[in-house]
């Protein structure tokens, strides 16, 4: 299958907690169409203009509609780091960019037991993605660079690195809740959670 990659996420966050409030709702039996509605006009998402409602509430509507029911009926049964990796989990299948660094180059660096992600190793990604899609090559140089924060930031923001005093990323290791990892076999997933724990 032929990879889609999208600058379209390059104005989106990792809004945990704004999952957290989206993933409540769809427990409580909200529908999407109703969850907008009430970001439009409760804004439930607490922002601070219409637009970034709108926003807010199609990009929690798009991660939902992409983890199985069954992850999310646990999420409240679960600790915070296993919410944020179902967070990231939902992300990395919706943003073909994030997923391949996740899968190919994190998962590696932990498998290989590296402790660190060094800023030439986030450039070199984007080089080599350069090299393999022509629609990454086409990006200006500005939304390259957007792109790659926006991939910092997703990855520090689930808990995978944490940034220390000379700005380098030092990779974390983490235990997945069983039912999640059960979960995220079913959806054959299991790269998914190498990626995560490192085994």
């Amino acid at each position: 299958m032929k990879k889609k990659y999208a600058a379209g996420q390059v104005s989106q966050s990792f809004w945990q907690k704004e999952f957290d409030i989206g993933v409540n709702l769809f427990l409580a039996g909200k529908s999407p169409i109703e969850m907008r509605e009430m970001s439009l006009n409760e804004n439930i998402y607490l922002q601070a203009s219409k637009g970034s409602r709108i926003r807010v509430a199609q990009a929690m509507n798009q991660r939902l509609s992409v983890i199985p029911d069954s992850l999310l009926d646990l999420y409240n049964d679960v600790d915070s780091q296993n919410q944020k990796l179902i967070n990231l989990t939902a992300i990395m299948k919706l943003n073909q960019l994030l997923e391949d660094f996740i899968v190919e180059d994190f998962r590696n660096e932990i498998m290989l037991g590296d402790s660190k992600i060094e800023d030439y190793e986030w450039k070199a990604f984007m080089r080599r993605k350069e090299g393999e899609n022509e629609i990454v090559d086409n990006w200006t140089d500005e939304t390259k660079r957007r792109m790659l924060v926006l991939l910092k930031t997703f990855v520090r923001s689930s808990g995978l690195s944490v940034v220390d005093e000379q700005g380098v990323d030092i990779i974390q290791r983490h235990l997945l809740d069983s039912r999640v990892l059960n979960e995220l076999e079913k959806e054959n997933l299991g790269i998914y959670i190498t990626a995560f724990t490192g085994v």
